[in-house]
């Protein structure tokens, strides 16, 4: 939901109001009680799962209905082809959603998890690349220029950011927009547009017109 927290309803991944991270906060302002408590996790879970009223029953296992927010299988096929991501936390549970434990993913463990979804379609070990990105691309990359990096503030992603405030090291910016989730900048104009993310496409602007003129 954080990846989506924009000031304007959008139906980028399911249909969700504006500002959902706010919404999905009242309920639990409300609360008192270990009921209440209760029904307000359920108040989240519908906003995210059924925000419109269209279903009856919530399938808390249908992360992606294709009708809505496309099909996630290409995706989840580079996680276990080229784009190994491992998910871990230094705290764990209730804390973080991720396990406890150092970010070093075990291969072997995620291998078997990747055979068991897709080798029935072909997948085998040999499309297993944990080190693809950095042996095709590299480590370091000291003569690189002209590159905007731009993160909102609420993307969860953003933690992997180049760096945490708005500056620059010669032509490579890294631009943060504040309360907002991922791709704020890429999307169309809209009359709710916040001041932060019109300031840092003014910015991109300027900054590519620059390389190209």
């Amino acid at each position: 939901m954080a990846k989506v927290n924009y000031p304007y309803s959008t139906s980028l991944k399911r249909p969700l109001p504006a500002w959902p991270i706010k919404e999905a906060c009242k309920p639990f302002l409300k609360a008192k009680t270990s009921e209440e408590y209760i029904l307000a996790s359920f108040e989240v879970l519908n906003l995210w799962n059924n925000y419109t009223g269209k279903y009856k029953e919530i399938d808390l296992w249908d992360f992606s209905p294709p009708s809505e927010a496309g099909d996630t299988d290409g995706w989840d096929w580079q996680t276990c082809t080229e784009v190994i991501l491992p998910m871990c936390s230094i705290h764990g549970a209730p804390f973080d959603p991720f396990d406890k434990g150092n970010c070093y993913h075990n291969e072997t463990e995620y291998l078997n998890n990747c055979l068991k979804i897709y080798s029935s379609i072909g997948y085998t070990k040999e499309m297993f690349d944990p080190y693809f990105v950095q042996n095709n691309y590299g480590y370091e990359w000291p003569n690189a220029s002209n590159i905007i990096f731009s993160n909102g503030n609420y993307d969860p992603w953003s933690a992997g950011r180049w760096r945490e405030i708005t500056t620059n090291e010669g032509s490579l910016y890294n631009l943060i927009i504040e309360d907002v989730g991922e791709m704020y900048d890429f999307m169309g104009s809209n009359k709710n547009d916040t001041e932060s993310v019109l300031n840092v496409r003014k910015m991109e602007r300027m900054h590519i017109s620059s390389w190209i003129l």
